[in-house]
């Protein structure tokens, strides 16, 4: 190939590059009035740049939103988790009642009704819902009561010294 032919090949090639790569082109233009090396590896140059020039564009993302985002997504999990284990823990507790604890309950919840504020003749009904507590107490997580009821309805002794 002659030097003519080999000059109408570049411009062949140069025409492509810079419809293609008008900015590789122009610098190529550059590179051809000053001596400057060519790069060995210039796909992972060409990567580089690409990746460049896409994290200048996109560095203005908003670090805090997305944080923010995370956050709230990250509380949302534990509302979840917090309800799951709530209605599984429910689930165990009333399959695990018996019949007979379940009378006992319905008993219980009758004579609070009746307590009521505890005045007047209706002070009796509360040593009645004791009974009834005592019969169903294994079938009542504990953590579930307001400590004035448990001290009001569970009698208060160990079972270690009984």
């Amino acid at each position: 190939m002659n030097k003519q032919e080999k000059v109408t090949k570049y411009f062949a090639l140069f025409t492509r590059l810079e419809v293609i790569a008008p900015k590789t082109a122009a610098m190529m233009v550059d590179f051809l009035s000053k001596y400057v090396p060519i790069p060995k590896e210039f796909h992972k140059s060409w990567e580089l740049k690409s990746l460049h020039d896409w994290m200048t564009e996109n560095q203005n993302f908003e670090a805090e939103r997305i944080e923010n985002n995370i956050k709230s997504e990250q509380d949302y999990q534990k509302k979840l988790i917090t309800s799951i284990v709530s209605s599984s823990t429910w689930l165990n507790q009333i399959n695990g009642i018996t019949e007979s604890q379940k009378r006992d309950l319905v008993a219980w919840k009758n004579f609070i009704k009746r307590y009521g504020k505890g005045t007047g003749n209706n002070k009796r009904y509360l040593a009645d819902a004791r009974k009834e507590m005592e019969k169903a107490q294994s079938a009542i997580p504990v953590w579930i009561i307001p400590v004035n009821q448990v001290i009001e309805n569970f009698p208060i002794y160990n079972d270690k010294l009984r």
